[in-house]
């Protein structure tokens, strides 16, 4: 893979690739309006054309990339959104009907287009005992799992993209950002981990040290801006000065030298004299 850009980064390229696939917006303004039950049921229809319809269109484009993490990633937005479908007011008799819906009409979909592999048995373990907070760890966790593997696998093409200090930041901000999720916590994402076959938390270190930027073309932009900036800068300024300079001298010559600078210089004494009587 060559000429690697920050936005081929899989946390990056990957992040919204199902919401048009399950009408996300829809959906996610009922839950933020509580809107009513009927306008779930609309959205569950509209999910079955739509959802089918993006997997004939657009499936192929993503699917061969990590097919069961783009299964995950199915799995952690629609976990999300029945959890909180589920918390709206007045959908206790509704609730099952909507979440059975969607998996009959999400499994036929995956059925018929081969994605067979994406289909779980149920969906009721994992939303009856659905934990937001450790969910959405667990989702940045894989996602960056993912990355990681990325750079692992196209370091060297990394190293020589124009983008590779922008890649390399970004980086090192997302195992900040995370660090307090995964310090000590082996264990409870070792799942995830063996995914990609990483034997613990350490590897993102070590695999973030084979980015090594060869090709400076950022930064050098970045000091090229700035010169340019600086240099506009003094252009300016030598535009401005000799404006001020000859206004100056004409000012000068106008006052001490015209019939108007006298008549101007003996108001502006009496002014003065009128103020300082005004102070007494």
């Amino acid at each position: 893979m060559s000429n690697i850009l920050k936005k081929d980064i899989p946390s990056i390229k990957y992040k919204d690739i199902w919401n048009e696939g399950i009408c996300y917006n829809e959906i996610n303004e009922i839950i933020e309006q509580n809107k009513s039950p009927q306008d779930a049921d609309t959205w569950t229809h509209n999910f079955r054309t739509q959802f089918y319809t993006f997997l004939e269109i657009r499936a192929d484009k993503f699917f061969n990339d990590n097919t069961k993490k783009r299964c995950r990633d199915l799995y952690y937005i629609l976990y999300y959104i029945l959890y909180n479908i589920k918390l709206l007011q007045n959908y206790e008799q509704s609730y099952d009907n909507i979440k059975q819906s969607i998996k009959n009409y999400m499994d036929s979909a995956l059925k018929i287009h081969d994605y067979a592999i994406c289909i779980r048995d149920a969906l009721n373990e994992d939303c009856n005992h659905y934990n937001k907070i450790e969910e959405v760890n667990k989702k940045n966790i894989d996602d960056f799992c993912e990355d990681i593997y990325f750079v692992n696998t196209h370091h060297e093409s990394i190293n020589i993209s124009i983008e590779c200090r922008e890649i390399q930041g970004y980086i090192k901000y997302k195992i900040s950002s995370l660090n307090s999720i995964y310090t000590d916590k082996d264990n409870k994402y070792s799942e995830i981990l063996n995914f990609y076959n990483f034997t613990s938390f350490n590897d993102f270190n070590n695999i973030t040290q084979k980015i090594k930027c060869k090709n400076e073309g950022a930064e050098s932009f970045s000091i090229t801006q700035d010169k340019s900036d600086i240099s506009q800068s003094n252009e300016i300024n030598k535009s401005i000065f000799p404006i001020l300079s000859l206004s100056g001298v004409l000012l000068h010559f106008f006052i001490f030298t015209t019939p108007f600078g006298s008549w101007l210089n003996t108001r502006m004494r009496k002014k003065i004299k009128f103020d300082n009587n005004t102070s007494d």
